[in-house]
């Protein structure tokens, strides 16, 4: 358990509110010496891109004395690094993951389809684990749609370049389809450049703040589909959040199961917008339920919060939705109105 400002808790939350927000800093690596002479497997250039003919598909080479022909806002732009390019086409609807866990260096990745607009793009991999570094570049869950060219490109952040290690595989299709008699978030669809004004807690753009609470069956237990995503603003982009207001039940146990179609995260956070309370934290993968546990004393007013993962852009054509599904037990049947006052929320931005 820990206890701190919520300007704090909205960093950990990825500050989604605010429209136009800077690029976050990131701190570069040191300027590379005299990379070593691996040859250049990568094409130089779209029109030269190495093919992609069978998948799972692994490759490695280095991107140094390359050109630098493409660059993409992923979130940071103004990169000067080289480039190589890698194509692919399948024969059918195809979900891939594209990881360039053990390259040399800070990578970025981008995919354009084959009108060049750009389809994905990742810079950083937050939740890499060993032997992966942080700065290996990850596109969790691409669908490469039949018959159509795609190109890889394998850049790098600032200037950066080196070897690099390439992995194309298949991965599970994401899609999830909402059961009969499931309850519904219901909310509206996203509007580009207008702020979410549905269940938007304590980042809510107008008061008051809002909280949604579902239905709970007479054991505790609620089950219900949401959707999420990615909004699209003036000048960059925003998560979108959903914030659900429920209470432990009288085990002291909150259970939370969440299966999404994009990397997701979901907190458990006392019931304050001034100073946030948070409980536990779990990062959810497609295709895999992730699962948190809370012991809490019984009848303790909580919120479960919602969002994308990581917190940049993701570099599709925004807004971009997708679906979650959530599934909470060991809460109470009944609980508190949850409201929080103007005077809350504009304290917790001071």
């Amino acid at each position: 358990m820990k206890t701190t400002a919520l300007a704090c808790t909205v960093l950990f939350l990825a500050a989604a509110a605010a429209a136009g927000p800077a690029a976050p800093a990131k701190t570069r690596l040191a300027a590379p010496g005299t990379p070593t002479a691996v040859p250049r497997i990568g094409g130089d250039t779209i029109e030269t891109a190495v093919g992609i003919f069978t998948l799972p598909y692994a490759d490695t080479g280095s991107t140094a004395g390359a050109n630098n022909d493409y660059d993409e806002i992923c979130p940071w732009d103004g990169s000067d690094s080289p480039d190589v390019v890698y194509a692919i086409k399948q024969s059918f609807d195809t979900y891939v993951a594209i990881d360039l866990c053990g390259s040399g260096y800070d990578t970025r990745v981008f995919v354009y389809d084959y009108l060049r607009n750009l389809v994905a793009c990742n810079d950083d991999n937050p939740y890499a684990e060993t032997p992966c570094s942080g700065l290996d570049s990850r596109i969790d869950v691409l669908l490469l749609e039949a018959g159509i060219p795609y190109y890889i490109i394998i850049d790098g952040y600032g200037g950066n370049s080196g070897d690099y290690a390439l992995s194309v595989s298949v991965t599970d299709s994401p899609e999830l389809d909402c059961p009969d008699g499931a309850q519904v978030e219901g909310e509206p669809p996203m509007v580009y450049g207008i702020d979410d004004a549905y269940n938007c807690g304590c980042f809510c753009a107008n008061p008051p703040a809002r909280f949604q609470k579902l239905g709970i069956d007479p054991a505790g237990t609620t089950f219900a589909c949401f959707r999420s995503g990615w909004n699209g603003i003036p000048g960059g982009s925003a998560r979108e959040f959903d914030w659900i207001a429920t209470a432990v039940g009288p085990d002291g146990q909150l259970h939370c199961e969440l299966v999404t179609e994009w990397p997701s995260e979901l907190v458990v956070l006392a019931t304050s917008c001034e100073f946030a309370e948070y409980y536990g934290f779990v990062a959810a993968v497609p295709g895999e339920v992730a699962v948190l546990d809370i012991p809490l004393a019984p009848g303790t007013p909580v919120w479960i919060v919602l969002s994308p993962s990581p917190e940049v852009d993701p570099g599709f054509i925004l807004p971009l939705e997708y679906d979650l599904h959530l599934t909470v037990t060991g809460q109470a049947t009944t609980t508190a109105n949850e409201a929080s006052s103007w005077g809350e929320i504009k304290a917790a931005y001071r």
